[in-house]
């Protein structure tokens, strides 16, 4: 049997030392979290633990494209990822570590190992000045945005069945280009109010492209954004040929792609339910047997 690539990685906080024998992640510097520009969006602060979660996802996708595949020799990875936290003995209580574990391996078909660390000194965040103190009251769902087909279609089509109603729409940014399509993709839609998540990741010109964490870093910053502003329901737009068709003909030897798969959103949920004391944001799939062409031509 190929010997899987493997890669031990450190998230080495603002003010904390890095160990020898590890790859280093410095927060801040290799992998930004605009914590104020999410801080701004809300009356409210984030907790040590909301924070932590950022951390934790951030950590997880930086990995996730730093380290190569060796495609055609085997698919699986050996990832031992190192994240400061506020808590230890929170994030490592058994049944929130075992959650985040099958739920990583179910996206990714990698084997990771997550090790909290003490983070040094917490992030001090200021309450927002402009936040209104009931600025969600009217939503009715939160809806991650990422200005691409299924997600635009499905926005239109959300809006049309419910013209009283008013959304969360959630992007998140990874680098400028993906931040233009989204707001040019949702320019002028009144009826849903936007939340930007700005994230960039310094992983050098060859990154690896599978990027299967990426709906994982989507949908937790979607899932946080929804709970602050007091919504329930995360609506997951992609249609059944993207969040089912792939994991049914896996390509070559791939692991299937469950990105937006309902497997994948329940077991996330499970995770955020650990991490959030039995209350998360449910995650629904209004458009998983439709046809693309079929939402396509019903906006038109």
């Amino acid at each position: 049997m190929a010997e899987q690539p493997k890669a031990r990685i450190q998230v080495v906080g603002p003010y904390d030392k890095a160990r020898n024998g590890l790859q280093h992640c410095r927060l801040d510097r290799d992998l930004r979290l605009d914590h104020n520009r999410i801080q701004a969006s809300f009356p409210d602060l984030l907790t040590d633990i909301d924070l932590d979660l950022l951390t934790l996802a951030g950590a997880v996708s930086y990995t996730d494209r730093t380290v190569r595949r060796r495609r055609g020799v085997c698919w699986a990875r050996n990832l031992e990822v190192h994240v400061p936290v506020s808590d230890t003995a929170f994030w490592q209580q058994p049944l929130l570590c075992n959650a985040l574990i099958r739920c990583l391996a179910l996206a990714t078909g990698d084997e990771w190992r997550i090790i909290f660390t003490q983070l040094r000194k917490r992030r001090q965040l200021q309450p927002s000045l402009r936040a209104e103190l009931r600025p969600f009251a009217d939503l009715s769902c939160a809806i991650p945005f990422s200005g691409g087909l299924d997600s635009t279609v499905g926005l239109k089509l959300w809006q049309a069945a419910n013209p009283e109603s008013s959304a969360l729409r959630i992007g998140t940014e990874t680098n400028r280009d993906v931040g233009e399509v989204i707001r040019r993709t949702s320019a002028g839609w009144q009826p849903t109010r936007r939340v930007s998540v700005l994230l960039s990741m310094r992983v050098g010109s060859h990154p690896e492209p599978t990027h299967r964490t990426r709906t994982f870093l989507f949908f937790t910053t979607a899932a946080l954004a929804a709970k602050l502003a007091g919504v329930g329901r995360v609506v997951v737009m992609e249609n059944g040929q993207g969040a089912l068709g792939p994991s049914l003909v896996p390509l070559g030897d791939e692991w299937p792609y469950r990105a937006t798969h309902p497997l994948f959103t329940s077991s996330l949920r499970d995770l955020l339910r650990a991490v959030w004391g039995g209350s998360a944001p449910s995650f629904e799939h209004p458009h998983l047997w439709h046809p693309r062409c079929q939402d396509s031509c019903r906006m038109t």
